[in-house]
């Protein structure tokens, strides 16, 4: 939705489909799956590109960009962040032993559920029944859990499925989300430390694009980057009302131009 309208400004959009993902190769196994090699594949290609840009990155988009930025923070001449965050270490060490146990006590839900217990009181954070879920139900197709958002056209779900002739395929979107640095001994917390003491000095323009109904990252996640990145101090952030999680929109793409013509080109 975004690559149309920013072509049709005059701009050249690079946007790979990660690793397990769109037209990607698809490891079948999921131990092929971390975030420190996705971290690494995308930095490879992107070193292979050999270009200055503009970053937008949006949920893993964020995780993965960010470090990203961090081993090469001279190349990108702006950056819109929108729903995304990148953890930092937590907790005590010790607290993993607990973490992990609590993680495995809790119940596979159902699809229909998720959006429920991101946004309720529950006994862990709703984000590890969404790891739990996308691990271990058998009823996790893409159409399904997708079906619930903001532009979740006919179209853009039978989009989603088709890159999986069965499930084999589909080690990428099952791990993913517990990829993410969830417990507080993962060693990629210390990884996202070390980005954030480049992002902490990194003064060109920087800005957030937030949804108004965002419920997977945190409103400290937003207050983060506008706090401890110099250059989100120099722009106007963005709040998209209604947007649901997902904001790469035509909307998103008019924000984003207007954001390199006004800051960052």
């Amino acid at each position: 939705d975004m690559v149309p309208v920013l072509v049709a400004a005059g701009y050249r959009v690079l946007a790979p489909d990660m690793i397990g993902f769109g037209r990607s190769d698809k490891p079948i196994e999921r131990s092929a799956h971390t975030y420190s090699h996705h971290v690494r594949w995308m930095t490879q290609w992107f070193e292979q590109m050999q270009v200055d840009c503009h970053m937008f990155c949006q949920d893993w988009g964020g995780l993965i960009g960010l470090r990203m930025l961090a081993q090469h923070p001279d190349r990108f001449r702006g950056v819109v962040a929108a729903n995304t965050s990148l953890p930092e270490p937590f907790g005590a060490p010790e607290q993993a032993v607990a973490q992990r146990a609590l993680y495995a006590s809790l119940p596979v839900i159902k699809t229909h559920e998720i959006r429920r217990y991101f946004e309720e009181k529950q006994a862990a954070p709703g984000f590890w029944y969404w790891c739990k879920f996308a691990a271990e139900s058998p009823e996790f197709k893409l159409s399904l859990v997708l079906a619930g958002d903001a532009h979740a056209t006919p179209e853009y779900l039978a989009a989603n499925e088709a890159p999986y002739p069965d499930e084999r395929y589909l080690a990428g979107p099952r791990k993913f989300p517990s990829m993410g640095p969830i417990f507080s001994d993962d060693p990629e917390l210390l990884e996202n430390a070390k980005a954030w003491t480049v992002l902490e000095s990194f003064e060109r323009p920087f800005q957030t694009a937030w949804a108004s109904d965002e419920f997977v990252s945190s409103p400290k996640d937003e207050l983060g980057f506008q706090t401890r990145i110099p250059g989100a101090r120099k722009v106007e952030h963005i709040k998209h009302e209604g947007a649901g999680h997902y904001i790469s929109t035509p909307q998103a793409a008019v924000q984003m131009i207007h954001f390199i013509r006004t800051y960052a080109s």
